[in-house]
């Protein structure tokens, strides 16, 4: 009797494992090489993204897998900082095992292809990794190439010319600022196909604000000149004012809608093309700042759209082709500016949105990102002008530049996103507390 019973409860079990358990999925399950989430890409928008799918309970650490080339972790926002030592360069770069240490999937390697219509990616070291949804945080990465003679002026250190992306080139530039006595100083922004709006913006205002310090003699022998390909500061025409009387007042030239198309380091002349009748202008430097116009990794080139980012909606971040397919950060197209504060935002809307389409029954995408972007302007003086964009956004209030934004921008923040995003206590702008989805929408 007692075997009877124990056989038609196995028999019980039997039935109850063939009805709500899938062989396929479990085996799939199984596969160390699987993951729910295949996240490529571990810099800001990466590790923010890391972070919220597993806070909205999209993920579990077992099912996320974080795929970068890069065993170092990069706070791009004090690049600047870093290079005229307002803060210490170790702020700069850290382990990335630092930072993302409680994932169970962190492979150190390179994706070099994607097979979309398997959800299969092959890494450089030839493995096969299989997902059910794809996170693109690529980011991108500088066309040196495309402005003729800037490569060869960068590998020379006594060219004077440098490109403030990492750690190298902040000691080059911090060398070449120490060094600086009079002169002509360049300063120049690729427009929209640049990182960071204010990069270049910034680095002006910091170099200026570091020549008053060391004395006001010093700076009267300087020539700063500001040159970007866009058409103006922002699109927004209050701030650009705003950012303009900056440059005025610190006599501080600036010229828009000229690209620079050459650099010739040996004779100190840098050529650009303007844009309104497209002649050739000469200009001679003493150092020349580049942020050069940056594209996506060769890899993520086969998801780019018209405007050579990865062709998502800007505020979904879901693909237009591929619905398991998301990216985010510099790699995505930008609704208004990127920035920290965006990729917060986007972070946020991304996760909501997999966590949607992953929930059986739930394929409308819902969320959107509504643009919202806070650029820092370092004005010198330890103040910082925060501007605060989104795509439909009333600035008739605009905030005066502060002390308090200064220490926000420069230990706040870093610490906020190394300490509390990671254990699910900051939201970005929303603060502490976990936002509601419907504010978002």
């Amino acid at each position: 009797m007692l075997v009877t019973r124990v056989k038609k409860t196995s028999e019980g079990l039997r039935r109850m494992a063939s009805t709500f358990i899938n062989p396929a999925k479990v085996s799939k399950t199984l596969d160390p090489n699987f993951s729910k989430v295949l996240l490529v890409g571990g810099g800001l928008s990466g590790l923010l993204a890391a972070y919220y799918l597993r806070h909205f309970g999209v993920v579990r650490s077992h099912e996320l897998r974080l795929v970068t080339d890069s065993t170092f972790h990069h706070y791009t926002p004090l690049l600047n900082a870093a290079a005229f030592e307002l803060t210490e360069r170790e702020e700069v770069e850290r382990p990335i095992l630092s930072l993302a240490n409680e994932y169970s999937h962190l492979d150190f390697d390179r994706v070099v292809s994607f097979d979309l219509k398997n959800n299969r990616a092959v890494t450089a070291n030839n493995k096969t990794f299989e997902y059910d949804y794809l996170v693109l945080a690529g980011g991108t990465t500088p066309d040196f190439e495309r402005i003729q003679g800037l490569s060869s002026a960068l590998a020379d250190e006594e060219s004077g010319v440098v490109s403030i992306h990492d750690l190298d080139s902040i000691r080059r530039a911090s060398n070449l600022i120490h060094r600086f006595w009079s002169g002509r100083v360049l300063f120049y922004h690729s427009g929209p196909e640049a990182n960071d709006t204010f990069h270049a913006l910034n680095q002006t205002l910091l170099f200026d604000d570091f020549l008053r310090k060391k004395g006001k003699g010093l700076r009267n022998t300087a020539q700063l000149q500001y040159v970007s390909a866009s058409r103006s500061i922002l699109d927004n025409a209050k701030y650009s004012l705003k950012v303009k009387e900056q440059l005025d007042q610190r006599n501080i030239a600036h010229k828009y809608r000229e690209e620079l198309v050459k650099v010739d380091a040996q004779n100190k002349v840098a050529t650009f093309k303007s844009a309104e009748d497209g002649k050739l202008v000469e200009k001679q430097f003493d150092l020349l700042f580049v942020d050069p116009p940056r594209v996506l990794p060769k890899e993520l080139v086969s998801f780019a759209g018209a405007d050579g980012r990865v062709d998502v909606d800007p505020q979904t971040l879901a693909h237009r082709q591929h619905q398991n397919v998301f990216a985010l950060g510099h790699c995505s197209p930008a609704l208004t500016y990127h920035s920290l504060a965006a990729f917060y935002e986007q972070a946020l809307v991304m996760s909501a949105n997999l966590g949607i389409i992953s929930t059986p029954g739930e394929k409308n995408i819902r969320l959107r990102y509504n643009g919202y972007t806070r650029l820092p302007l370092f004005l010198g003086g330890h103040k910082v002008l925060n501007v605060e964009l989104k795509k439909e956004m009333d600035t008739d209030n605009l905030r005066e530049p502060s002390y308090l934004s200064y220490v926000d921008e420069v230990m706040a923040q870093p610490y906020l996103y190394r300490t509390w995003v990671r254990k699910g206590r900051w939201y970005g702008r929303h603060g502490r507390r976990r936002p509601a989805l419907e504010t978002m929408l």
